[in-house]
């Protein structure tokens, strides 16, 4: 029963150090900078955009309930409510996050890669923790269903590339997608470190 108790106070520390710098970076320095952004975070801030809203979190949790239905219908129970979880502290922690703290702008290079840091920094912890941020990740589990043979990250690479070109479209600036191209390298580059660092001496991803 203490090891049960352990292992979900790590769960919900390490998750909610994700949720909260991935909501820090992508409220507060990504969107701010109109950096395309792949995944459902894109499609809110897009959907954020072109509403005049802040809100973001509120179109992330609503874009992702099909989502989650189907998950909780194909896939492991315990997966769907950790990532339902995660999808509903994020929504939240980015409105709040919305309302009292500073956008940073000015440097957009700058603001970006911080923001590309921290969001990195934030997925890892959360995929860590044994949940996801929804969105593509379901997706791209929903389809591998279907077909087997597809890789994953081909599916999310194709699905991340569509948002961030919609981003200049939207956004009618072309940096948009290079400046999200960019985000979206920085971040993934940062997830990588942290899901497959290896131990001193080791070939042994952890």
């Amino acid at each position: 029963m203490k090891k049960k108790i352990i292992a979900i106070l790590k769960y919900l520390a390490l998750d909610f150090t994700g949720i909260i710098l991935f909501a820090i970076g992508w409220r507060c320095f990504i969107f701010p900078n109109k950096a395309g952004l792949g995944g459902f975070a894109g499609i809110a801030s897009l959907i954020g955009y072109i509403l005049n809203r802040n809100d973001l979190g509120s179109f992330l949790f609503l874009i992702n309930i099909p989502l989650l239905i189907l998950a909780f219908i194909y896939l492991s129970k315990e997966f769907c409510i950790k990532s339902a979880f995660t999808i509903i502290t994020i929504a939240l922690t980015s409105n709040l996050f919305g309302a009292i703290l500073p956008e940073f702008c000015g440097n957009r290079l700058i603001f970006c890669i911080c923001g590309a840091v921290l969001s990195g920094i934030g997925l890892g912890c959360i995929f860590k923790s044994g949940s996801t941020s929804g969105g593509s990740d379901i997706v791209s589990m929903l389809i591998k269903l279907k077909y087997p043979k597809v890789k994953v990250g081909t599916i999310m690479l194709y699905f991340d590339v569509t948002v961030i070109g919609l981003s200049a479209i939207v956004y009618k600036d072309i940096t948009s997608a290079l400046y999200g191209a960019l985000v979206s390298f920085i971040y993934t580059q940062v997830l990588n470190k942290i899901l497959y660092k290896k131990s001193c001496g080791s070939n042994v991803d952890v």
